[in-house]
């Protein structure tokens, strides 16, 4: 996603990227991190969807209410930022930024798996 992101923003299109980490609070110490479309339930503001109603945790409850509001904003404006939430900045190639859902809620900075990105970048850059 992060070369099809820098493809988007190179030809001039705005881009948000992303890195989804928050496990569920009765998911914790079951996983590793998330699994791959665990965040769907939360952008769709249904975390109980993943884990049943009765598992549910306030802070998972939370972690709907907010992501969904980013999802939200974007449908209707084009922008997932808005209503007090934390900037998400725009996918910028030179900078290599995104806003990581996590745990302890939402932080922007490098993503967490630059390093292994890179890696594979330079690789695939080589084949070419």
């Amino acid at each position: 996603m992060r070369h099809f992101a820098n493809e988007m923003a190179r030809a001039g299109q705005p881009v948000w990227l992303y890195r989804f980490a928050y496990v569920s609070g009765a998911q914790r110490g079951q996983h590793m991190g998330t699994l791959h479309g665990y965040e769907i339930p939360f952008t769709m503001n249904v975390p109980a969807a993943l884990v049943g109603p009765d598992k549910v945790t306030p802070t998972d409850k939370a972690m709907g209410a907010l992501t969904s509001a980013y999802w939200v904003s974007f449908g209707l404006t084009g922008d997932p930022n808005g209503d007090g939430r934390p900037l998400w900045p725009r996918h910028d190639p030179t900078i290599d930024r995104l806003i990581h859902f996590t745990n302890s809620g939402v932080t922007v900075g490098t993503d967490p798996l630059k390093p292994r990105l890179d890696l594979w970048q330079q690789v695939w850059s080589r084949d070419r």
